[in-house]
């Protein structure tokens, strides 16, 4: 076999259109002439005995060389040549290692062996005409265009390479089986063929070793089959059957392919029909059949195909999703451009269903292929990696959608899904591309016959089931756990949910359906929600659960509104989650009271309380923050709550005192309780808070409060005071502690701004303008008030001590340690109860008064007993007992009785006697007795009684005194008188001895600031004197007028015709000027005057009436 050369620029010009099977064959039959020629006689020997005959080498080179020359263009070699008579004298000639270069296209043809028998027919009637050809080892190539045109290539001249058009390839064929050199060839086969398929289209090709084609002709029909076998570098070999079903005399045609276990994102390539397979990485096998028309249109194409076990895969970013199997039967029509899946079947453990649609082709935007239909399912199955807790089963589905392939995009426009008496309507979109898949997704599950946006009939509705049934459990798992757990009864409507996912990273979902006439638990410890009506949230991490409407039964209590409560975990892929419950809560305080002091709050027995405390109407808004665990520690739990209580009653909050409160304001947390407002505490006024430590170590509960101080409240308090005692109302400040096993301690503290005070039996009051200040301290208990330290201080009047009472209001001990009236009282005294029924007990204790300097008292209804103990009681500027002890019966100082001891300016000491008002001084010292009164400078002996009857003037008696057997040795007064009238015996006695009066008498009115004598007489056996006056004490100022008789003793005789203590002879005097120095004047004259006469000479006493 010589080296054949090739010639480009000649097979450049050569046409291109040619008949290469018609060459081939005429090639084939000259080698069966020369062959047969080159062996003569020689050679026919061993054809009839069918053994084949070998050319030697010269006769095969001289067959080339005859050949190139018979065939203008053709260059050929081979390397061996061999004929050969079969049975029925059928020759066959064999040709090994055939390489030829065609004429006029300069194709390369290149085979292992060729073989061509022929009919013996025509070689009986002289004429060589092939009945079948055999090649082997022949090399194809056929190109796909991007216009998709095929074309049939030299498979070794690369892109210089000429194309052929497979269309017009096929139409030469039929014309050169339609000549006479081939009108007995009914069969063409090639062996061990080696096909080249490019397609510029998708950018790929694929080699085929050892193919086969068989062209079979009967009659006018025409069969053309291949079959090939592709290793792709997979686990698997494909199979590759083909055929070509035609007449010579027509163009129409059918087309039909079977393979087995072929890739089918390998065939995805082949027609946009088939662009869907290329998401699958898979095998396949099946049959597709279609026609070419007269007109050379292709007709429909019809597929059958069996998908093996796979994933499906767009791109190399994304994550494959596995499936078992799928089966499909569609068919497109190209007219129309639709594609229509009679079946489309897949079993996989995300999904396995039964479906059917249609589907029109178009162009995306991208120039890629687009679908765009309708496809239905049944017989659905869903179990998407297990995350339902058992497989979804579903009736049906249908979807509206568009599909996309580079990028790989799937727009679903509506997909129904139905399920017995539920549907799911969704839309969305799902894509992928070198990141990943890509997903979002929104719809809503209903009921049938309800609308999609909410609405529906009476049953339109779901049940809890319904809803975990499509919800995978694996999908914000705690919210899901929740439903399942907490919504015990439900009717659910409206279920609307969004989906947004990226391959790789954690899916955003929205989920959110409303319930109504539903059952549902908050937090385990405490009752379940009843026909409760609101809406259910999970928004990515956050799931919310609002109740508008519901109401929880207290055990043994009554009904808790709770319209407007929360359910919230903020994230719920925390890992424990948190939940937030926001509670609204109204109703009855106490049933209240109780949902706080269950488990694990306990809010009321940690303070040492109990949900009685108090009465009234609660609306509350509470926050309680809290880890999802099964046992939730109290350190993790976080609570806030305020809100409002109307109509607050209360008589355990300070126990034995009823506290009222129109509103109050409620706040608190894990640690505090605070209730603050308005209201009443025994009838008293009050504005303040109440708090309380929550916990192990917490200390008493505590009160803050301001209080209205004013008549109304102390009525409240049952002090009876009288009426007029308080006017108006200040405002105090009020803290009060309240121990949990002791009573409770109480501050009050008031400057009494605005409250007018006033105690006429002291004589005193203050003017609402006017401030003081007011403090008190001490405790309060179920038994009553102890005040153990109080003070009062305002204008003129100061008050401290303490006082207990009981729980009635009724006072019990009271201790004023100083009680400060003006500048007339300043005492400490006691009062002791004495029993039910009987006046307390009034002790002075001490401290002094001034009668001088009190005001004009009212006169008191009386009072209990009172013992006495004053340290002073001051008369007049210069006269006062001290050390005054007594008693005083019941009706006090104006009705009473009592006896009372003291002494006069400290130093002598009288008996004092009342007896309704009256009172009766007596001194056993007379002497003593006026000496320290100032009236007297020395005297020895004697013996007083005064009597005081009241006139009803403040500090006014009208008095009568007598003196017995009193001896006076210095008196001023007297000393003066004496000295005017000389009279020396007298002077000398006076001091001496003294002067002696048997009876001293006077009648007189004494008032705070005067002495009015209106008949004075001291009669003696020396002397006799008379006198009636006026000493104004506040002046100190004396004016007096007597009579003085000396010898008395004697001269008393006339005493018949003149006042006590005048005799018939006597001097008229005049005593005026300061007490401590007295001016006397003396009548002498007036001796001569007849004691009858005197009253004509002299003033008249007196008026006691007239100041």
């Amino acid at each position: 076999m010589h080296k054949l050369k090739p010639q480009p620029q000649a097979l450049a010009a050569r046409p291109r259109h040619h008949r290469v099977l018609g060459r081939l064959a005429r090639v084939l039959l000259l080698l069966v002439l020369l062959a047969g020629l080159g062996a003569g006689l020689g050679g026919l020997r061993f054809l009839l005995r069918g053994e084949p005959l070998v050319a030697p080498p010269w006769l095969r080179e001289r067959i080339e060389t005859r050949l190139e020359a018979q065939v203008p263009g053709l260059e050929i070699a081979f390397s061996k040549l061999s004929v050969v008579f079969e049975e029925a004298w059928h020759p066959r000639l064999r040709v090994r290692d055939l390489n030829m270069i065609l004429p006029e296209s300069g194709s390369r043809v290149v085979l292992n062996q060729a073989t061509t028998r022929l009919a013996p027919g025509p070689l009986l009637r002289g004429r060589l005409q092939p009945q079948e050809i055999t090649v082997e080892g022949a090399q194809l190539r056929v190109r796909r265009n991007a216009d998709g045109r095929f074309d049939l290539m030299s498979p070794d001249q690369g892109a210089e390479a000429r194309e052929r058009d497979i269309a017009l390839v096929l139409a030469e064929l039929k014309a050169s089986l339609a000549t006479r050199d081939l009108a007995a060839l009914d069969r063409i086969e090639g062996l061990g063929l080696t096909l080249v398929y490019e397609d510029l289209r998708a950018d790929r090709s694929w080699s085929v070793d050892g193919g086969r084609i068989v062209l079979d002709r009967d009659g006018a029909a025409l069969v053309i089959r291949g079959d090939f076998s592709l290793l792709g570098g997979r686990s698997y070999a494909t199979l590759i059957e083909t055929s070509y079903t035609t007449r010579l005399d027509s163009n129409s045609g059918e087309f039909q392919l079977s393979v087995e276990d072929m890739p089918a994102e390998d065939l995805a390539t082949q027609s946009p029909a088939l662009a869907w397979l290329g998401v699958l990485r898979a095998p396949l096998s099946g049959a597709l059949r279609l026609s070419l028309e007269e007109d050379g249109a292709v007709g429909p194409l019809y597929a059958t195909l069996q998908i093996g076990r796979g994933v499906v895969r767009p791109s190399e970013g994304t994550r494959p999703i596995p499936f078992d199997s799928a089966r499909s039967y569609f068919s497109f029509d190209p007219a129309t451009q639709m594609l229509r899946f009679s079946e489309l079947s897949v079993a996989s453990p995300v999904v396995s269903l039964l479906a059917e649609g249609a589907f029109r082709l178009g162009t995306a935007p991208d120039g890629g292929v687009q679908m765009t239909g309708q496809l239905a399912a049944r017989e659905i199955v869903a179990d998407p990696a297990d995350i339902f807790a058992a497989p979804l089963r579903l009736e049906r589905a249908e979807a509206d959608l568009r599909l996309r392939f580079d990028p790989f995009e799937l727009t679903l426009g509506e997909l129904i899904l139905t399920e017995g008496a539920h549907v799911m309507r969704a839309d969305g979109q799902l894509v992928a591309d070198e990141t990943g898949w890509s997903l979002g997704l929104e719809g809503a599950l209903t009921a049938a016959g309800q609308d999609p946006e909410g609405g529906g009939g009476p049953g339109a509705t779901l049940s809890p089931d319904d809803v975990l049934g499509f919800w995978p459990p694996a999908v914000a798992d705690k919210s899901r756990d929740w439903v399942a757990r907490n919504l015990l009864e439900a009717r659910l409507t409206n279920l609307q949910f969004g989906l947004r996912a990226a391959q790789d990273a954690p899916p955003q979902i929205q989920l959110g359906f409303d319930f109504d006439d539903t059952t549902l638990i908050f937090m385990k410890t405490m009752p379940p929600l009843q026909q409760a009506r609101g809406r259910a949230v999970l928004s990515n991490r956050r799931f919310a659960v609002q109740a508008d409407a519901g109401h929880a039964e207290v055990p043994g209590g009554g009904r808790i509104d709770a319209a407007g409560s929360t359910f919230v975990v903020p994230n719920v892929r925390q890992k424990p989650a948190d939940g937030e419950l926001g509670l609204r809560l109204t109703g009855a305080l106490g049933d209240m009271l109780t949902l706080l002091d269950r488990d694990p709050l306990n809010l009321l027995s940690k303070s040492g309380r109990s949900p009685d405390l108090a009465q009234g109407q609660a609306r509350l808004a509470a926050s309680l923050s809290l880890p999802l665990l099964k046992k939730v520690p109290l350190e993790a739990i976080s609570l806030q709550y305020a809100g409002e209580v109307r109509d607050v009653e209360s008589d355990t909050l300070a126990p034995g005192h009823m506290l009222r409160a129109p509103l109050l304001q409620v706040t608190g947390d894990n640690d505090h309780l605070r209730v603050a407002g308005q209201g009443t505490l025994d009838g008293v006024g009050f504005d303040g808070a109440w708090q309380t430590d929550i916990g192990p170590g917490s200390g008493p509960s505590t009160v803050a409060a301001r209080l209205r101080l004013d008549a109304e409240g102390a009525e409240g308090l049952g002090l009876a005071l009288p009426p007029g005692t308080l006017r108006g109302a200040a405002q105090a400040d009020l803290s009060l502690e309240l121990p949990r096993d002791a009573p409770m301690r109480f501050e009050i503290e008031s400057d009494l701004a605005g409250l007018g005070l006033s105690v006429p039996s002291l004589g005193w009051s203050l003017p609402q303008a006017a401030k003081g200040t007011v403090r008190a301290e001490g405790e309060m208990g179920p038994d009553g008030v102890r005040v153990e330290a109080m003070r009062l201080e305002a204008p003129g009047l100061t008050l401290s001590g303490a006082l207990t009472a009981t729980q009635g209001g009724r006072l019990g001990a009271v201790r004023l340690d100083r009680l400060a009236v003006g500048r007339w009282l300043d005492v400490a005294a006691q009062v002791t109860p004495r029993g039910a029924g009987q006046a307390p007990g009034l002790a002075i204790t001490g401290g002094r008064v001034d009668l001088t300097q009190r005001p004009d008292l009212p006169q008191g209804g009386g009072s209990g007993a009172m013992d006495v103990a004053l340290d002073r009681l001051q008369f007049t500027d210069t006269l006062a007992v001290t050390g005054l002890r007594g008693a005083l019966s019941a009706g006090g100082a104006a009705r009473g009785q009592g006896r009372f001891r003291g002494r006069i300016n400290g130093g002598a000491e009288v008996v004092a006697q009342l007896n309704g008002g009256r009172i009766r001084i007596e001194a056993a010292d007379a002497s003593a007795a006026l000496a320290d009164a100032g009236y007297l400078k020395r005297g020895n002996g004697g013996s007083l009684v005064l009597d005081l009857v009241p006139t009803g003037a403040p500090g006014t008696y009208d008095g009568s005194l007598r003196i017995t057997d009193i001896r006076i040795q210095e008196a001023g007064a007297v000393a003066e008188l004496l000295n005017a009238l000389s009279i020396v015996g007298l002077l000398e006695q006076l001091s001496g001895p003294g002067i002696l009066f048997g009876t001293v008498e006077a009648e007189f009115r004494l008032s705070p600031d005067r002495l009015t004598v209106t008949r004075a007489s001291a009669v003696g056996a020396s002397m006799g004197v008379s006198l009636d006056g006026i000493y104004d004490m506040a002046a100190d100022q004396l004016q007096m007028q007597g009579v003085v008789s000396p010898l008395y003793m004697l001269n008393g005789i006339g005493a018949l015709l003149t006042r006590k203590g005048e005799g018939l002879i006597g001097f008229n005097f005049d005593i005026d000027g300061p007490a401590s120095a007295p001016r006397v004047r003396v009548n002498p004259l007036s001796i001569f005057t007849p004691a009858m006469f005197r009253e004509i000479f002299r003033r008249p006493p007196p008026d006691p009436g007239a100041q």
